[in-house]
């Protein structure tokens, strides 16, 4: 009889294909980003009006931009196809001079095709170097694990 070779060991290389998987997802992501200028890229863009400040809009994400008071918000109106729609954000995370947009100014708004009414004033750039950031770090996670895979298999082979 030969002697067995040892096994290959099978952990090792399902979580190695496990995190492998997942960083090259988030590499795939982030790389796609990389080519748009912000990030509510392909939002179609349409007029509104500035409305009163002190109205109360209806619908739950403008109450909770209100009372949640994180998110800057101004009033406005704006029209998709024959639908009117209101809403009162912004920007998340930007804010604005509010006396630049009066009541009853024309403004611009950009709107999510999939969502008609999630809309806002001002589009965020991407933040590319965050971008890069994390793709090089899941390529470090990929080296470091192919690393670790390899030595574990080394090691049970001994």
């Amino acid at each position: 009889m030969s002697p067995k070779e040892p096994a290959v060991p099978i952990r090792p290389l399902i979580s190695g294909a496990v995190v492998i998987a997942v960083c090259a997802y988030f590499i795939v992501i982030c790389a796609a980003g990389l080519d748009k200028e912000y990030v509510e890229h392909g939002w179609p863009e349409t007029t509104g009006t500035v409305l009163d400040p002190d109205a109360k809009l209806d619908g739950k994400k403008n109450t909770d931009r209100v009372h949640e008071g994180y998110e800057q918000t101004i009033n406005y109106e704006y029209t998709v196809g024959d639908r009117r729609l209101q809403s009162n954000a912004v920007s998340p995370e930007l804010f604005v001079d509010k006396d630049k947009f009066p009541e009853g100014k024309t403004i611009e708004v950009w709107y999510n095709p999939d969502n008609i009414s999630e809309s806002v004033l001002i589009r965020r750039k991407i933040q590319k170097q965050y971008l890069w950031g994390m793709i090089l770090f899941c390529a470090g996670v990929v080296v470091f694990t192919v690393f670790n895979v390899l030595n574990d298999i080394r090691q049970a082979r001994e």
